[in-house]
């Protein structure tokens, strides 16, 4: 296996915090209708709690994307690849 490049890490922390804005304007545009509770609790919780284990939502997954950012090797990094 090959480490990441700094560029490749840091576009996928873009990406992550992309997921993270698109999932809070969603949130916003539910927020006045009949489905806004049903939408935070299920599609928008599973959504954030698999991003990182930070918000207001209980993380339920082993594993987070923000996780397997900060796990793997960038430019000959050290640190043990985590499977």
């Amino acid at each position: 296996m090959r480490d990441l490049t700094q560029s490749e890490a840091d576009r996928l922390q873009e990406i992550m915090n992309t997921i993270d804005d698109l999932m809070h304007e969603a949130k916003d545009i539910f927020r006045n209708t009949n489905q806004y509770d049903r939408s935070k609790a299920y599609p928008y919780g599973n959504i954030m709690s698999a991003l990182n284990h930070s918000g207001e939502y209980m993380n339920i997954h082993d594993t987070t994307m923000e996780d397997c950012i900060e796990s793997v090797n960038v430019d000959g990094d050290d640190e043990d690849d985590e499977a």
